[in-house]
């Protein structure tokens, strides 16, 4: 399933640069609602499930300045509205409207594939798909570095507040414990992946690549149309500027 996933990432990401805007509108809010509710593209966790919601609403303030500032600079065109002061043009709406509406199909596309896919799971399809091994052991790897970020942190945080520093103080004593902070968090992940790379060497990572087992997945019929999708817009583009 991640195949079609990452078709419907490249099919908006086409859509935004070959189709009308009133079209990326409504591809748009087709991306906000499989995010949502269809089971696929459905966040995997609460956490993920919050950032969603959250950038729902960052998206909504983002396209609103973005129409208002090219609408106060961008000076050509009819005004359509006058305060005295500055000036809302047509054009400048018109243009911060298409620029708002491409970045945020194309944010949404990759924010819905990436909360919903698993890091395992991505990491899984690109080993079947015929990726470096090296590619999907970074990706492995940094997740597990990431899950065990804030304990990691919060043991050096204790430690540190054993020892007397002031990491509960005020902003600018807070601010002279980050670096024995950081400090350790740094030190201790460098010594931590020099020590996990030893031991992947000693057990023969990473495999030649004959003897390594890759049951590659198909593509489902929405994935082959999705794929059909892209060809079609990038067709129909290249017709339109030939013409």
């Amino acid at each position: 399933m991640i195949a079609t996933k990452l078709a419907f990432v490249l099919f908006c990401w086409t859509a935004a640069f070959a189709l009308p805007t009133a079209v990326q509108v409504v591809f748009m809010h087709v991306a906000f609602i499989l995010g949502r509710f269809l089971p696929l593209f459905r966040p995997s966790s609460a956490q993920a499930r919050r950032l969603y919601v959250r950038f729902l609403l960052y998206a909504g303030l983002l396209s609103a300045v973005v129409v208002i500032l090219n609408a106060l600079f961008v000076r050509n065109g009819e005004v359509l509205l006058d305060l005295s002061v500055v000036q809302f043009s047509r054009n400048g709406v018109e243009f911060g409207l298409r620029v708002s509406v491409r970045l945020v199909l194309m944010s949404t596309a990759i924010l819905v594939f990436f909360l919903s896919t698993p890091l395992r799971d991505l990491a899984a399809f690109l080993d079947s798909a015929g990726a470096p091994a090296v590619l999907t052991s970074v990706l492995l790897l940094s997740l597990e570095f990431l899950e065990r970020l804030p304990q990691r942190i919060e043991q050096i945080f204790t430690a540190q507040e054993a020892r007397g520093a002031p990491v509960r103080a005020g902003f600018a004593g807070r601010f002279r414990s980050l670096f024995s902070i950081l400090g350790p968090l740094i030190l201790s992940s460098i010594v931590e992946s020099v020590e996990r790379s030893h031991a992947l060497a000693l057990r023969g990572f990473p495999a030649p690549p004959e003897h390594r087992i890759r049951a590659r997945q198909p593509l489902t019929i929405p994935a082959w149309s999705l794929i059909a999708g892209v060809v079609a817009m990038i067709g129909w583009k290249l017709w339109e500027s030939f013409r």
